[in-house]
């Protein structure tokens, strides 16, 4: 192997290494977002989102590419999405392995996004029921004003 190829894959784990680059990667799994969409559901100020995007489309983690006023952001493979589940597998304790069919998909109640439960670390019990989010500014929506939400 090529030492060409040793650096760019320290350059992808670096951009990587930060957990508000990992949400990004974790929310551009499922579908494309623009920045607005990204920022509303992370709750991240605007200017640092700028930055977080940048480093992962230097990173060639993340494609922009701009449709009229909006630039719409994916990964550029969808491989990148299994780097996290990976990671989020490898941090959670082990559980016995069991035939338990896998869960279906959950909707966010904020930005109604679907979810995997058991692919996402943002989940909230409120009134004994366990409600999943695709990212922490959702969570932090519904935690701020869980009646809101929980009525849907």
């Amino acid at each position: 192997m090529k030492v060409s190829v040793f650096q760019h894959e320290t350059k992808v784990l670096k951009a990587l290494s930060h957990p508000k680059r990992l949400e990004i990667v974790h929310l551009l799994g499922s579908r494309e977002l623009t920045a607005t969409d990204i920022q509303r559901m992370t709750g991240f100020p605007q200017a640092n989102l700028s930055q977080h995007l940048r480093e992962l489309k230097v990173a060639r983690i993340i494609v922009a590419e701009r449709e009229s006023k909006n630039i719409r952001y994916r990964l550029a493979h969808p491989s990148f999405l299994q780097i996290t589940k990976i990671l989020q597998e490898t941090s959670a304790p082990q559980k016995a392995k069991t035939r338990e069919t896998k869960k279906s998909e959950v909707q966010d109640l904020v930005c109604r996004m679907w979810v995997e439960p058991a692919g996402t670390p943002f989940q909230t019990i409120y009134k004994g029921a366990t409600y999943f989010f695709c990212a922490s500014g959702c969570q932090k929506h519904f935690v701020t004003s869980p009646e809101k939400y929980a009525k849907r």
